[in-house]
């Protein structure tokens, strides 16, 4: 739940055109920490980046 969320406040925030130096920082290191949890299992990458989507589509088309 914490990658979907950190990777969908990254997309989202690719959306609205809001990255910028210090997030681009701060996202890329916590998402650093994942990394071995990644490498031996890609698949939770994959997942996460798709559930972060359809979470985002979501916001954008219903909530906005």
């Amino acid at each position: 739940e914490e990658l979907i969320a950190e990777l969908g406040s990254v997309f989202l925030s690719d959306y609205y055109e809001l990255i910028n130096e210090d997030l681009i920082y701060s996202s890329s290191a916590y998402l650093k920490s994942w990394l071995s949890v990644i490498k031996k299992d890609f698949n939770i990458l994959i997942s996460s980046c798709s559930k972060s989507e359809e979470a985002i589509n979501y916001y954008i088309k219903e909530i906005r």
